[in-house]
């Protein structure tokens, strides 16, 4: 082998190193100011909005390693009002032969976003359904959900979307922050195809988890009549029909106001804190179709109005220094009001009526309702009475007297609702009855 002149080992040696190490080194430099650009800030922002339906900020994104992208200070916004519904410290998508995982650490999401995300998980059931896309998987250790009247904290969350043998259904666990409930909140949306038309079923386990009403109420865009400090807990387990929804429902409501329940609602007075244990119910097309339970209730205390109702409408027997029912007249709505210690009661609603049965001092032995040893109200031998009874005893003194029956369900629903017309022209009416959303 012939040797080299000394210039031409130096030039081959200054070209190595060129084309070994200074180019790579600048090829890397460029990938990473291009990756870091605003044109890759805008390229993720449209996928995110794309697939979320959401405005999207992201303040840096990086890939610390094949196949995973770090996004810092995610924001997702209302596109119409620009209001924040979500906001993330840091969030980490990842892909495998799996799927999609998606960690997000201390996301705080509004409940204004819920729509939104429950047309997501909608699309993404359809997709997995047809184009058997890959399974995506949500970790969070700490989410924060806020509302108008307050805010959540839930831990060990998790939740996972996937392909099952007859469709998909997407699944997920969490616990209340600072609880001591050993079970964990489960759900279940499931989506099957084996009739050839996707039909729905929810589950949700939340037995040993008191859940706010009030993000209850606003996830379902109901307005929370039980009070601010209610809770609730139990199961649901609703399927979808060809007509409509049915749902299975089981718990306990706890913390009820009995004022904001009834007085704030109907021109009777009502106060007290009560627990409402239902054993079974099963709502159909949004109507109660059948219930059964109990109620239970400390010291509070009663308008004169209402016990008289109870007893002309319902039949009950009425105790204390008046136990005459003869009849409700206009100005007794706003008659005296009575003390009392306890109110007790199991009661049935189904298709025979509805029966209510005493049960203070932990004894089914008729008293209903109680002041020390003086009976207030006790159930009697008249057995079930209309589910409409009930309506009639809350809102008696009206002019407005409709037929409420099956057959003329879907008019009403069709036509406005009037307020309540007392029958003392001379008397202001204390409640309105609303139709839709705001009815229960």
């Amino acid at each position: 082998m012939f040797p080299l002149h000394d210039r031409t080992r130096r030039f081959i040696c200054r070209a190595a190193f060129l084309a070994c190490a200074v180019l790579p080194t600048i090829v890397v430099i460029c990938w990473c100011l291009w990756v870091r650009s605003a044109e890759q800030l805008s390229s993720m922002r449209g996928q995110l909005e794309a697939a979320l339906g959401l405005k999207v900020q992201v303040a840096k994104i990086a890939y610390p390693r094949p196949g995973c992208t770090l996004l810092e200070g995610l924001e997702l916004a209302d596109p119409e009002t620009g209001k924040a519904v979500a906001t993330v410290r840091l969030a980490e998508i990842s892909t495998d032969e799996h799927g999609e995982t998606i960690f997000a650490s201390q996301p705080e999401v509004d409940v204004a976003a819920a729509e939104q995300l429950k047309t997501f998980i909608g699309s993404r059931m359809r997709r997995t359904v047809t184009a058997h896309a890959a399974d995506l998987r949500f970790v969070a250790n700490e989410l924060t959900v806020r509302w108008a009247d307050g805010a959540q904290t839930f831990v060990d969350c998790s939740a996972q979307l996937g392909s099952t043998s007859d469709g998909c259904a997407a699944t997920g666990s969490l616990r209340l922050a600072n609880s001591d409930a050993a079970q964990a909140i489960r759900f279940e949306w499931r989506r099957s195809n084996q009739l050839g038309e996707p039909l729905d079923s929810v589950q949700i386990g939340a037995a040993n988890a008191p859940l706010p009403v009030s993000l209850i109420a606003v996830l379902a865009e109901r307005e929370n009549r039980w009070g601010p400090h209610c809770t609730v807990q139990g199961t649901i387990k609703a399927m979808e029909t060809p007509d409509s929804w049915q749902a299975e429902v089981a718990g306990r409501l706890a913390n009820i106001d009995l004022h904001s329940a009834v007085s704030s609602q109907f021109p009777h007075q009502l106060s007290g804190t009560a627990e409402l244990t239902v054993k079974h119910a099963v709502v159909h097309a949004g109507r109660l179709e059948e219930a059964e339970g109990s109620i239970h209730a400390g010291q509070g205390s009663v308008g004169s109005s209402l016990l008289m109702a109870a007893a002309a409408v319902l039949g009950l027997t009425r105790g204390g220094n008046n136990s005459s029912a003869n009849g409700l007249v206009g100005n007794e709505m706003t008659g005296n009001v009575t003390a009392y210690d306890e109110l007790a009661a199991d009661f049935e609603l189904d298709a025979r009526g509805f029966s209510v049965h005493g049960r203070c001092g932990g004894k089914r032995e008729g008293t209903i309702l109680r002041n020390g040893e003086q009976v207030l109200l006790a159930d009697s031998d008249r057995g079930p009475v209309p589910v409409v009874a009930l309506v009639k005893m809350l809102v008696p003194d009206s002019r407005v007297q409709v037929p409420a029956t099956r057959q003329t369900d879907w008019l009403l629903h069709l036509l406005p609702v009037p307020d309540v017309v007392p029958g003392d022209p001379q008397a202001v009416p204390q409640a309105r009855l609303r139709g839709g959303k705001g009815l229960h």
